[in-house]
């Protein structure tokens, strides 16, 4: 009876084992997400006429980053920046004032910016810049100067973009290819054509495969049903030859497919705009750009982002590029430009108020849990004719209740409320970095250093640790028994 019991209790102790050890994979990519991501900057208002006479009086600065980290990698919040500026002169003015900000195409949102002068909404111009930011490996000098008046400024712009491997107006040929499987099976279609970068440039939409061989080029698409397909050629018209394959390596030809194609002359703006559009409402389900009453802007802008991304798509890939490529464009991070004029009658006092959200930069690498660290540029407050004081509120998130560093001192007032208030603006930029508990111990610095020391490791520590563990307790019970 005892041999009995021992061999069902070890038998337990088996089913056990594996059980966890099935389990561990999963537990070790829970913690696959990244030990850093990156944030953005937030930065003062500019002032667009450096000599503009209007004062700031007094500001209040507020960070709420109550709602945490939510369906986000780093800690997001919203930052309220409220002035009271003062018109000191005789005259009345018309005040032209820009605000600076980091986000993407795909991300902003009319609701995510909300512009005020005495409660009131201000409409506003946007202007959008051509070149992406990556701040991953910036150094804070970096990131300074990239919200520099200066460079800011260059971004201000109602000219368009001027392409070296195309004008705006030129004009090219569109195939449109219609293509129908005649069967159930899935449908591998090709074109092959011969090209030359130097005499004609081809942007192509619908196309998922590409290959080169010299002057020699092959595009195809997977067709499970009826599909349409576009070349458009830049120069030179092309000779392209068609087929159809039932493999995915293009071994096996089959004749189930009917083709049709047709033809027209396009300017090559209208065909990118019109194809990035197009891609947008299917891949994103968003129609059309960004627009509305209050937000007015130029789709000048739009054609300076896609125009500069497919000029330099032709010269990496030697006059090649697709549409998908370009929307690509909408996931890159990028300056915004928020320009919008305000009125001050002779000796009048207004409150202006910036509202926006913001990302902090989070860091899991040398500490047990995430440090969020949040970047204000104060400089470009400088430029105001003269500026007060400023008062300067954080909330934290229940994450990450804690501000452990900062560039100025704050005072804790109450649970998860931090304050500052300054009779000027500091000499440096504002920074400043929240975490769970209120010191970054040296355990949380050595946790994180023994974490990363066996992180490729740790499914085998783990299971071997627990291989130890039963194997104790499987001769504890062998003993009893």
């Amino acid at each position: 009876m005892k041999n009995w019991i021992k061999k069902i209790c070890i038998l337990k102790i088996f089913m056990l084992t594996l059980a966890i050890c099935f389990a561990i994979p999963k537990t070790a990519s829970a913690n696959s997400a990244p030990t850093f991501w990156s944030g953005y900057p937030s930065s003062e208002m500019l002032l667009v006429d450096q000599s503009c006479p209007i004062e700031v009086e007094h500001e209040k600065l507020t960070f709420d980053l109550s709602s945490g980290s939510r369906n986000s990698y780093t800690v997001q919040g919203q930052v309220r920046a409220s002035y009271e500026m003062v018109n000191p002169t005789d005259e009345n003015l018309a005040v032209q004032m820009a605000f600076p900000f980091i986000s993407s195409l795909r991300d902003f949102s009319q609701e995510d910016v909300a512009i005020t002068a005495d409660g009131e909404a201000l409409p506003y111009d946007l202007y959008i810049s051509s070149e992406t930011v990556n701040y991953n490996s910036s150094t804070p000098l970096e990131r300074k100067a990239g919200f520099a008046f200066e460079n800011i400024l260059s971004t201000i712009s109602r000219q368009t973009y001027r392409a070296e491997n195309f004008s705006e107006h030129e004009k090219g040929k569109l195939y449109i290819l219609s293509v129908k499987p005649t069967t159930e099976q899935r449908t591998n279609f090709t074109v092959d054509f011969e090209f030359d970068g130097e005499r004609n440039r081809v942007l192509v939409k619908g196309f998922n495969r590409y290959e080169r061989n010299g002057k020699r080029l092959r595009i195809a698409a997977w067709c499970y049903e009826p599909e349409v397909l576009e070349i458009f050629v830049l120069g030179a018209d092309i000779d392209f030859k068609v087929a159809a394959y039932s493999d995915g390596e293009l071994k096996q030809e089959t004749q189930l497919f009917t083709y049709e194609i047709f033809s027209k002359d396009m300017e090559i703006r209208q065909y990118m705009m019109d194809s990035v559009k197009e891609l947008m409402a299917e891949v994103e389900g968003q129609p059309d750009f960004i627009g509305s009453e209050t937000i007015r802007v130029d789709e000048d802008q739009f054609y300076n982002v896609y125009g500069a991304a497919l000029d330099r798509s032709f010269t990496a890939n030697q006059g090649y590029a697709s549409c998908e490529e370009l929307l690509s464009q909408n996931g890159y991070k990028r300056v915004f430009t928020l320009i919008y004029t305000v009125e001050f009658p002779a000796r009048s006092k207004r409150d202006i108020t910036v509202t926006y959200k913001a990302s902090g930069t989070m860091d899991r690498r040398n500490t047990r849990w995430p440090v969020y660290t949040f970047d204000y540029l104060l400089n470009p407050a400088k430029n105001w004719s003269r500026f007060g004081g400023i008062d300067i509120e954080v909330i934290t998130p229940e994450e990450a209740p804690y501000i452990t560093e900062s560039s100025i001192e704050f005072k804790r007032e109450g649970s998860m409320r931090y304050r500052a208030v300054l009779d000027s603006l500091p000499q440096d930029d504002l920074s400043f970095s929240i975490y769970k508990s209120e010191k970054i111990s040296y355990m949380d610095k050595a946790y994180a250093h023994i974490f990363r020391s066996i992180a490729y490791f740790t499914p085998l520590v783990m299971i071997c640790g627990i291989l130890v563990i039963l194997a104790a307790v499987t001769v504890i019970v062998v003993r009893r028994y």
